[in-house]
């Protein structure tokens, strides 16, 4: 029953040490440039923490340190919409034909 336990524990600590993921993006506009400034959505024009918060405001580059910086991030969103029923032919309308159409 103690092993049981254990191995329970574990796996808790496993997945809350894990990163969650989010699918919820800004799109092609950036509210900030660099990791740290994406993590507190762009509060680096008034709050350099890296090297990259000098492409939103140069005078920041006064408040950074000599240091080098990588940071990676991934955008690629799977766009997708589904439409019901038939157009509407309303003016200033245009219409969309029934069906789902997904992004390639």
């Amino acid at each position: 029953m103690k092993s049981f336990a254990h191995k329970r524990l574990a796996w808790g600590i496993i997945l809350a040490a894990l990163p969650l993921t989010t699918l919820a993006t800004t799109g092609y506009f950036q509210h900030g440039y660099g990791v740290k400034s994406r993590g507190v959505a762009g509060a680096g024009v008034a709050f350099p923490q890296d090297a990259m918060d000098a492409a939103i405001n140069p005078a920041n580059m006064v408040f950074v340190g000599d240091d080098q910086q990588l940071g990676i991030g991934i955008f690629a969103p799977t766009r997708k919409y589904t439409v019901s029923g038939q157009p509407s032919g309303a003016p200033g309308t245009f219409g969309l034909f029934p069906g789902t159409v997904k992004s390639e």
